[in-house]
Formats: C-alpha cells, sequence, structure tokens
C-alpha cells in the first residue's frame, strides 16, 4: 500500500522546515527546534494544509484558527508555503490564501502578506526572499529570488532578483516651542 501523496509531501516538508532552522547541528539543536515558534507556526499550518488536501474543511479552519491563538499568526490554509521556510520569531504574521511562498525564504514577525483592495490578486516570493518586520506586501507582486525586503516597507509593486527594497529615511520633524 503506498502512502498518501500529500501526506508524503506534508512529512518532507516538516523535514525540511526543521533542516532549514535547525541547520542539522546535532541533536540537542533538533530537539529545542521543536519548541521554537516559528516550528509550531510551520507545523499548524502543514496539518492544516493537509486536512484541506484531504477535504476536511472545517478541521483545516479549525487548525488555522487554533494557530491563531496559539502562535499569533494567521496563515491561510490555501496559501502555498514550500518546505524549508523559516519564521525566526513566529509571531505576528498574516498570510493570505492565495500567497505563494517558495524554498529559503524567511518571514519575521509583525509582515503582512495579502491582497490589496486596489489591485487583487496576492503576492508571490521566489526562491530564498527575506522579508523583514513590520512589511506589507500586498496585491499581484512577484518578489525575485534572494531579494530582501527591508523592515516597514509597504511594497505594491514587483521587485527582481537580488533585490533590496527599503523604507524611505525618516523624516525628523523638530517641534516649535
Amino acid at each position: 500500500m503506498n502512502p498518501d501523496p500529500t501526506l508524503a509531501r506534508t512529512l518532507r516538508d516538516i523535514g525540511a522546515d526543521l533542516a532549514a532552522c535547525s541547520g542539522r547541528r546535532g541533536t540537542l539543536t533538533f530537539l529545542s527546534y521543536l519548541f521554537h515558534p516559528g516550528f509550531a507556526v510551520l507545523l499548524s499550518y502543514r496539518l492544516a494544509r493537509l486536512f484541506f488536501a484531504w477535504r476536511l474543511v472545517p478541521l483545516a479552519r479549525f487548525m488555522t484558527f487554533a494557530s491563531r491563538f496559539l502562535t499569533g499568526c494567521d496563515i491561510h490554509y490555501r496559501a502555498e508555503i514550500a518546505g524549508g521556510v523559516t519564521f525566526p520569531h513566529g509571531r505576528g504574521v498574516v498570510i493570505g490564501e492565495g500567497v505563494r511562498i517558495a524554498h529559503r525564504c524567511s518571514i519575521f514577525h509583525s509582515v503582512t502578506l495579502g491582497s490589496s483592495e486596489l489591485k487583487p490578486g496576492y503576492p508571490v516570493l521566489a526562491e530564498g526572499v527575506n522579508v523583514y518586520p513590520y512589511s506589507v506586501i500586498s496585491g499581484p507582486v512577484e518578489i525575485g529570488e534572494y531579494s530582501r525586503v527591508g523592515p516597514t516597507v509597504h511594497l505594491t509593486e514587483s521587485v527582481p532578483s537580488h533585490t533590496r527594497v527599503r523604507a524611505p529615511k525618516p523624516q525628523i520633524l523638530r517641534s516649535s516651542e
């Protein structure tokens, strides 16, 4: 009897998540990563995605709800997240239903990836993209491989590969007393 390919793919993705974040530096590091918030985020997403693939949508929705409560992250079960993606701090991340994230991406805390009212569609992150804290990527945006989206960036247009995007320099205003 062959195992379900969806279950096999889920287990392979979980293995890739563990390898990406623990770096295979030894048993103790591996065990400590099991309690890392980023792994909890990915594990709950992978289980919700598995329930969705098995057409158990109420269980997928419940898993998403439970994950939101336990991890502080809201990742839709229809989003496509490849194995080996990391969530280094695993808090406050929101990922919409049509988002696609490739291998070796890092999504830091308080990042939002989703649709826009002005441009319907969802972001696509190519391999090796890092999205730093408090960034928002909205609409049908493609981020090229190995690009970096700096903190506090609101991105609504596509970015070529190997690009760094940063927020404008803050303007310092002195109050007149």
